[in-house]
């Protein structure tokens, strides 16, 4: 596994490739794009409840500020289609634990770009760093049951759905069901191999 300062540099100097996308760290340039998709409840509808404007731009402002690679810290990264200045969505993570080398992610993207299978190059680009620069042993994900979308892209990455946790999260107002998936390292490295 990469220590804690190269995992650290590595993701506050993150510059990815993929077939059709870019992924890299949040910049100033983004801070009104990221509040606008903060504020959309068609994106927001099953992540969390839209907050006000101060709250909302505390936490955009966030994103710029240099990750700490410690227990419970989020990073975002910034999803873009090469030569548009605009990200069209964003990948997270979280390590649950870096003694247990278990890793929480998430992911969400306009709706004007679902349904291209852009968020399941962009996971897959990061399941891949976790998996193979970070040697994780466990990548888990959570999401309200309601949410068909995020759990199909979960199954289709090979994680297995590990159980139902009840009214786990409120969602205006209400409280909802949160389903747990996870992929295993071997898992991973066995999807990738085709075997």
């Amino acid at each position: 596994m990469l220590s804690k300062a190269d995992i650290q540099t590595s993701l506050n100097h993150c510059q990815w490739q993929t077939a059709r996308l870019q992924i890299r760290n949040f910049q100033a340039t983004d801070l009104a794009t990221e509040l606008s998709h903060n504020k959309d409840p068609r994106i927001m509808r099953y992540i969390a409840d839209i907050e006000d404007d101060a709250a909302l731009a505390s936490k955009v402002k966030d994103f710029l500020k240099p990750w700490q690679c410690d227990d419970g810290n989020w990073l975002g990264l910034a999803v873009c289609l090469p030569g548009v200045d605009e990200f069209i969505g964003m990948v997270c993570l979280r390590f649950e634990s870096l003694e247990y080398r278990r890793v929480e992610i998430g992911y969400r993207f306009h709706p004007d770009h679902q349904g291209k299978g852009y968020a399941k190059e962009a996971v897959s680009q990061l399941l891949d760093w976790l998996f193979n620069d970070c040697q994780v042993e466990k990548v888990v994900a959570y999401c309200v049951q309601e949410n068909q979308s995020s759990f199909r892209l979960m199954e289709k990455l090979g994680m297995q759905r590990e159980g139902c946790l009840r009214q786990h999260s409120t969602l205006g107002g209400r409280w909802h069901d949160e389903l747990v998936y996870g992929l295993l390292h071997q898992e991973w490295h066995k999807l990738q191999s085709g075997n």
